[in-house]
């Protein structure tokens, strides 16, 4: 693209591999939580994802913390992100967002509220009185939003219906999720943006200037990342992502990933500064561990987290739409229910090796599967990890024992039953019940990233 300087660098698979691991999958030590998650482009907003995505890099989060940033300290923010999903945001990054994705946010999930008769119109009188209002920082239940707003509406809605009401008003910029009920609740008290965030409204941001911005958060953490992988991360149309790289300009150089004929890009900075540098290979210790009857290398990343256990949806597997450098071809038909929806994955130093999930019933057990093509050593280095992560598991969901069981592959997931993507390795009974899942009614039908329909020919 004519923004991009004609020289590329060129890195190997492993290295961008090692990289991606290390700014997403990896919190320093000498990073708070906040800042954390504001040095990477969010993480899920909903329950018990958060919590599960952060533990994943910070095994000492606890809800509380989470509850205590958004609520008490206003420093994290759960808001709609790219492509309309709900995400956990540093706080002030999110006006950034807010201009940037407006014209996502506006159109995500409009279909169902269209068909029972909530339009634009209806939800603009809705956001007309709410800010008016002045509750002064206190919050307020879902159903007396709801019956504040009754008069605007032509009838209560109920269900799915008033939780998306909500949501779109979210989304809007004019209530805000403020605490959820427990840790495995999607249950919020609201406030108003206006009392909770009013440099939302006092500092307001141009459109194309925040998509820039936007992508340049994207490409810290992602890169080298495709055009297209721009476009399907956050929502934006060929047009507007063409506009927002225009205006980094020099800041972008061209990479080539060996054995990889797409054109890549990267930011400058990233290449040889910042946290995990392109041109740095990660380090990697060995140690010597013993393997029936001889010893044997088993390689680990220096950091700590070379293994982490992801839930459903959680931005490494989602971060790109093709995702032939994080996983094998060959098993993606095991990990992606369609483009959006990704089951619970393990992951090492970079690369998807297997799944795992969360069986119930009389001894609950984590119950996982290692791809068998991955590489020497990931299986050790999974089943090392599988304990300590059984343990922070069961702290999540309250459950004083959790197993550990290994599983073969089910039918690949488009195969079998909608949702799933959620029990990867298949269920126990029909009618078991996800600890993961906290959406109510949700009949998998649709990928959860609900974004508009596409614009990448804008």
């Amino acid at each position: 693209m004519a923004m991009v300087e004609k020289k590329s660098v060129c890195v190997d698979a492993r290295t961008v591999q090692g990289n991606w691991h290390a700014r997403l999958n990896s919190f320093s030590d000498t990073e708070t939580l906040v800042e954390a998650v504001a040095s990477r482009p969010g993480f899920p907003g909903a329950n018990p994802l958060c919590q599960l995505s952060l533990l994943a890099r910070r095994p000492s989060v606890r809800f509380d913390d989470i509850q205590e940033a958004v609520a008490a300290d206003k420093v994290l923010i759960r808001a709609g992100a790219f492509r309309g999903a709900l995400f956990v945001l540093a706080a002030e990054d999110y006006p950034l967002y807010f201009h940037a994705l407006r014209g996502v946010l506006r159109e995500a999930g409009m279909q169902p509220l269209v068909q029972a008769g909530i339009l634009h119109d209806t939800l603009q009188s809705c956001a007309a009185v709410l800010r008016r209002e002045s509750w002064q920082g206190a919050c307020r239940h879902d159903h007396e939003v709801l019956e504040l707003l009754q008069p605007m509406l032509a009838c209560r809605p109920k269900g799915d219906l008033a939780g998306l009401t909500l949501r779109k008003l979210c989304d809007a910029g004019v209530l805000v999720r403020v605490a959820a009920k427990a840790a495995t609740s999607n249950q919020f008290t609201y406030g108003l943006m206006h009392e909770w965030f009013p440099a939302l409204q006092e500092n307001p941001l141009e459109e194309k200037e925040a998509r820039a911005e936007l992508l340049r958060h994207y490409l810290a953490c992602h890169a080298p990342a495709t055009v297209q992988d721009m476009i399907w991360w956050t929502g934006l149309s060929a047009k507007e992502t063409k506009q927002a790289l225009e205006a980094l300009g020099k800041e972008l150089v061209p990479v080539r990933v060996q054995g990889d004929k797409r054109s890549f890009i990267a930011l400058r900075e990233s290449l040889a500064g910042g946290r995990a540098p392109l041109l740095q290979k990660p380090s990697v210790k060995s140690e010597r561990f013993e393997g029936r009857g001889s010893e044997q290398e088993k390689p680990r990343s220096g950091p700590p987290g070379a293994v982490v256990f992801l839930p459903p949806w959680d931005p490494f597997p989602l971060g790109w739409e093709n995702k032939s450098l994080i996983l094998e071809k060959k098993w993606q038909p095991w990990v992606y229910a369609s483009a959006a929806n990704a089951a619970s994955v393990i992951v090492h130093r970079g690369r998807i090796v297997g799944v795992w999930q969360l069986q119930g019933g009389s001894r609950a057990a984590l119950e996982l599967h290692v791809f068998a093509t991955t590489a020497k050593g990931d299986k050790a280095a999974v089943l090392a990890q599988a304990p300590k992560f059984a343990k922070q598991v069961a702290g999540v969901f309250g459950l004083s024992d959790v197993g550990i069981a290994e599983r073969p592959l089910p039918q690949p997931l488009r195969e079998r039953a909608a949702g799933s993507f959620l029990w990867p390795l298949g269920r126990s009974t029909p009618q078991q019940v996800s600890f993961i899942d906290r959406r109510r009614g949700n009949a998998f039908r649709k990928t959860y990233l609900s974004g508009p329909p596409s614009r990448a020919g804008d």
